[in-house]
């Protein structure tokens, strides 16, 4: 498959989500890319790792990037400008912690499930207060606390991290998408 069959019709964070998704399952095309953005957020899926785009979870759900390795499952949320839908970062933390409850019952021994946040620095405050707001008001507790207690690890991983580690060189592409990224 192309990049270009790939991302036809898309823009803004579904686009970039596309182009991560090729970029991660087209090894001969995506490396280093590949390595670099699987060491930066999941270091512990290394080397073996499946790579879904926008997959349905329930009803309306469609999580950006889902990484299944080893005995580890990671739900991307990649965020520009957008904000979240309602219950958003809630529902994806109830799929992962359904899926807790299934290797709780043997289905898969010693997982671990991993929900990561990307997006641009500055808007980290604003997002996680978000996920807080929506959490309390459905179980009480602050969204970072529900995840531990659901044994789900939450982690906050910024676009200008991404594009510094994962472009080390500077590089057309790096520059292009670096100015994709912060435009939207």
């Amino acid at each position: 498959m192309s990049l270009f069959s790939t991302v036809a019709r898309r823009t803004g964070e579904d686009l970039i989500t596309e182009v991560i998704g090729y970029l991660l399952n087209n090894e001969d095309v995506g490396e280093p890319f590949r390595t670099s953005f699987l060491s930066l957020v999941v270091p512990d899926l290394l080397p073996d790792v499946k790579v879904d785009t926008q997959f349905a979870i329930t009803g309306e759900s469609r999580p950006d990037i889902r990484l299944m390795g080893g005995k580890g499952i990671t739900v991307i949320e990649a965020k520009f400008g957008a904000g979240f839908q309602d219950l958003q970062l809630l529902r994806y933390a109830e799929h992962l912690k359904g899926l807790t409850r299934s290797a709780n019952s043997g289905v898969i021994e010693e997982a671990s499930y991993q929900l990561i946040l990307l997006a641009p620095a500055h808007r980290k405050k604003e997002l996680l207060d978000k996920a807080d707001i929506d959490s309390v008001s459905e179980n009480g507790s602050k969204f970072k606390d529900y995840c531990a207690e659901s044994s789900i690890r939450l982690k906050y991983v910024t676009w200008e991290d991404v594009t510094l580690k994962c472009f080390p060189e500077r590089h057309q592409i790096q520059d292009e998408l670096r100015d994709y990224i912060m435009d939207h």
